[in-house]
């Protein structure tokens, strides 16, 4: 019968440990030379912690996110996470595109609209600077599209500002 795994009984904080050495000597208890000389400790007579629901919750969440995908990007982890990355990423970078992509099309609605009245797109909006008319392109796009008379009324009083000028 070996000893060479001798435990003793240690009361600590958290309530009592039992370490084992396998070096110590037949029948002693030996405290470790150095800091860096290994020592197992146990706990006696606790349960272990699980995470299994929290970490199932995480992964349905992720899973769902994923859904749609084609094949493993939206079966198997690994693969779901880095499909989620890349696509969190091409999300922020779209919704900037996507205001620059609306800000060309109302510049073209209002271009075309001024061109059909005579004058071109920087000369209108010099015009309504100078008259101090203080909409933006998006409405300005929405009336030359679903009121063009009243754009018609605006293109005249732009044209009015720039030409007292």
């Amino acid at each position: 019968m070996s000893t060479a795994g001798i435990s003793a009984g240690v009361v600590g904080l958290g309530g009592e440990f039992r370490g084992q050495r396998g070096d110590a000597a037949p029948g002693l208890w030996a405290w470790p030379r150095k800091i860096s000389d290994p020592v197992r400790i146990e706990r006696i007579g606790s349960m272990r912690v699980r995470y299994g629901k929290a970490r199932h919750r995480a992964k349905k969440r992720l899973f769902k996110e994923a859904r749609g995908n084609f094949g493993g990007r939206s079966k198997l982890l690994r693969t779901v996470k880095e499909t989620l990355v890349r696509s969190r990423a091409y999300a922020t970078r779209d919704r900037r595109m996507r205001k620059r992509e609306f800000r060309a099309l109302w510049i073209t609605r209002i271009t075309a609209a001024v061109r059909a009245l005579g004058i071109s797109y920087s000369y209108f909006m010099h015009g309504l600077a100078l008259a101090q008319i203080g909409l933006n392109r998006k409405q300005l796009a929405e009336l030359a599209v679903r009121n063009p008379e009243v754009f018609a009324e605006i293109v005249a009083a732009a044209k009015a500002a720039k030409s007292a000028a």
